[in-house]
This record gives C-alpha cells, sequence and structure tokens, in this order.
C-alpha cells in the first residue's frame, strides 16, 4: 500500500479535502492510505475528512489536538501545523516512502507512475520551483536549488542507511 500524507488545521480543511477528493476521484488501480495529521482539527471537520474514503483510498488521521509540537509555536510566515514537515521521519518511522502533499494540491490521474519512481540512493524527490528562483529566494538561503516543499516524494529509510 502506496502512502499520502497531509498535515493540517481548522483553517485549511476545505482545500484538504479538496485534495483528497481528486485522490479518490482519480485513483482505481492502486491502494493508497491517506494519513492525515490534524493540529487543533475539529472532530467534526476530521470526521467529514473519514467519510471521504472510498473503497481503494484508506483514511488515517492522526490527531495533534491543541498540543503544540516540539519545534515550538507559529511562525511568522509558517503555522504550527506547517512545522509538522519536519517530524514527517519520526512521525512515520515504520514507513519506507511516503509522498507529502500540500493540501492545495489537485491530482488529475493515476500516481501509479509517481510510486515507481525509484529513490532508494535519494532523501527525496522534488520539483524545483522555478518562480522563487526567479524572484531570488534561492539567493537569499545561498542555494543553488530552491524546491517546491508542497509536494515531496520522501525516501525515510535513507537517513537509517546514511
Amino acid at each position: 500500500m502506496h502512502h499520502i500524507v497531509y498535515i493540517t488545521d481548522n483553517n485549511y480543511v476545505i482545500p484538504t479535502k479538496a485534495s483528497i477528493n481528486s485522490i479518490v476521484q482519480s485513483i482505481t488501480d492502486i491502494e493508497i492510505c491517506v494519513n492525515v495529521i490534524c493540529v487543533e482539527v475539529t472532530y467534526r471537520n476530521q470526521n467529514a475528512i473519514k467519510n471521504l474514503a472510498s473503497k481503494n483510498v484508506k483514511i488515517n488521521i492522526l490527531n495533534f489536538g491543541n498540543d503544540s509540537n516540539d519545534l515550538g509555536e507559529s511562525h511568522h510566515y509558517v503555522s504550527k501545523a506547517a512545522l509538522f514537515k519536519f517530524q514527517l521521519p519520526e512521525i512515520f518511522k515504520n514507513l519506507e516512502r511516503i509522498l507529502y502533499m500540500d493540501g492545495d494540491m489537485i491530482v488529475s490521474r493515476t500516481m501509479i507512475e509517481l510510486f515507481d519512481f525509484d529513490i532508494t540512493e535519494y532523501y527525496c524527490a522534488a520539483v524545483q520551483d522555478m518562480l522563487a528562483c526567479f524572484m531570488g529566494f534561492n539567493k537569499k538561503l545561498r542555494h543553488e536549488k530552491y524546491f517546491n516543499s508542497g509536494m515531496m516524494y520522501l525516501n525515510l529509510k535513507k537517513n537509517e542507511r546514511g
């Protein structure tokens, strides 16, 4: 089974539901487990997310309630929920690979080719963010390439192998 991970708070439930629904509508050829890390999400909204499950798409809610994570309170530019991206390898240490997606992503066709992509020797597969590079964010951060962290195929076992 392939695993997709979302992180949402109560403010981002609607786009996250739309993204998950696009997976449910597009995936008919493989089994997917959608793991949703909920940070300060009401039980009503958690149930609305769970109700999107289908024959091929299982939905697993990880409720982090109102607890603050180890990375502290929200920062000026990102929410507390967004900081959970840094904890994905720890949260999903029992999995080899996950596809992380922001809630504003829409899936329009099967994802089987993506899951077949071999990332054994890499920590992550991501797409370069050309707009960020064009605007000079990469230079401000002193990195030649800047990638879009809204969709990352993560090899969680690479850290263990070195």
